[in-house]
Order: C-alpha cells, then structure tokens, then sequence
C-alpha cells in the first residue's frame, strides 16, 4: 500500500495526491496535480469548470460535448445535452434514466451510467465508465475507470460505483471506488470554522469551510457510513457497513467497535 506523505510544520502538512491517485488521465491533469493535496484539486476544479462555462469557447478540445458530435443519441441523453451545451460536456454513451436532474458545469466522461432519480450539481468532475445510483453528488471530483480498446470497440473498467442514496459532497473519489448505499459525507462544521484533518500528530489546515471526503484508489466505503468533513481512506482501505469516519486518514480494514463486538461474540 502506498504511504502518505507529510511534512511536520503543523500548517503546512501535505497529504498529496500521489498517495492516494495513480494514472492521472490528461483531462484529470488539469486540476489534480500530483504533489497538490486533494482539496487544492478540488478548488481548481471548481474554478476551471466555472472558468470554461462562461464561454463554449474556453473548453479545452479534450472535453468536447457529444450533442455537437451526432444527433443520434437516445432522447434522455439529447434532453440533458441539447439545453445546455456550454455546462455540459463529454457523454459519450451516456445512460441516463428518467427523474435524473444535472445542473453544470459538468463533464462526464465516456460510458457514464446515471439512475432513475439522481441529481448531479456543478461543478463537477464525472470520469469514465462512473456509475451513479439514485445518490446526490454535489461539486466532486469522480475520477476515470480505464478505457481500452478491443476489436475496435471502446469500453471503459474499473469505473467508480455510487451506489444509491448515497450523498456526497465536496469530494475526491479514485478509481475504481465503491460506496455502498446510504452513506452520508457531511463537508461542513457546525462551528463554520474551516475543515481540519487530524494526521496524529497535528492537524492539517485546508483553507475551506466546505470539504467533505477524499477516498483514494480502490478504497470501500461501506453502506450507512457517515465521514465527517476532512476525512480521508487511503487507496485500497476497506471500511466496514456503519462506521463513522472522522477527520483523519483510514488504511487497511476500517471496522466499528459495535461491529468487531458482534463478530466477536459470533466467534468470528
């Protein structure tokens, strides 16, 4: 498992990352850099999506709108495009059910899957061959799965998966990231001071008052989790159904006290 890195001044502790990311995809490049810490990503997002919505022209051409492309699209994906071309980008075979509501700016990658009542509010960052249930996802970054090619048909693995009543907020997903239904990520605190994360030693200042959850590659994040605004899964973490997320980083197999007592007195 990858290590995170931090540098000891109490105020200038980096989480990078490259600790938590690997394989950026050109598009990606553009706000997550790899020594930048994952709320630094997000803020860069938010500006460049709000920063290439005010005008059609300042899209990069590696984030082109399907609906300029081709006019045979299903009629759910024209309806979400054909409105607002300028905050919509990418759907490339896209699905998209009925009930779903997107308000840009958002790019979503290739081989998207939206269910039946979801809502997705810019800006946001949709990758490759994402699946997203009936959740809220509200300004977050969702990185690619892996798009390869075979026998000339394009097909997007490894895809994170939002499974549904899930809400999330001001975050940073890996690749390949599952989140079971009904987990919930609170990106504000009650005292409206800004998000802190707790590395044990000292705490890591993120310079906002609304950030929510970093997960990295491969982590999974169980049903009826609750993360509290800073919280960070390392790549490849595993966090059992129920468990409560503070603001500090998880690595390896993440279980509840209530859970490790039950499966103890099961003998298991």
């Amino acid at each position: 498992m990858r290590s995170l890195h931090f540098s000891h001044a109490r105020e200038a502790i980096v989480i990078k990352n490259s600790s938590l990311f690997s394989d950026l995809t050109e598009i990606e490049r553009l706000f997550i850099h790899p020594d930048a810490a994952p709320w630094e990503s997000l803020q860069a997002m938010v500006a460049f999506m709000e920063r290439c919505a005010a005008s059609a022209s300042t899209w990069p051409k590696s984030m082109p709108c399907c609906i300029h492309a081709t006019k045979m699209l299903p009629t759910r994906t024209q309806s979400v495009f054909s409105e607002k071309p300028i905050t919509c980008r990418g759907g490339w075979d896209l699905v998209v059910d009925e009930s779903v509501v997107i308000h840009g700016p958002v790019f979503i990658g290739r081989g998207v899957k939206i269910r039946k009542g979801a809502a997705i509010i810019g800006p946001a960052y949709i990758g490759d061959g994402v699946t997203i249930g009936n959740s809220r996802v509200k300004q977050c970054i969702i990185r690619s799965g892996v798009t390869i090619k075979e026998d000339g048909v394009v097909a997007v693995r490894d895809g994170a998966v939002i499974q549904s009543y899930v809400r999330l907020r001001n975050s940073v997903i890996g690749r390949g990231v599952r989140i079971f239904p009904n987990a919930v990520v609170n990106d504000e605190r009650i005292t409206a001071r800004e998000v802190e994360i707790y590395d044990g030693e000292g705490w890591t200042l993120t310079s906002m008052e609304q950030y929510g959850l970093a997960a990295g590659d491969h982590a999974i994040i169980g049903g009826g989790s609750i993360a509290y605004p800073g919280a960070i899964v390392a790549s490849d973490a595993r966090v059992e159904h129920g468990t409560m997320l503070f603001p500090k980083i998880y690595e390896g197999h993440v279980t509840n006290p209530s859970h490790n007592a039950f499966m103890n007195e099961c003998g298991r």
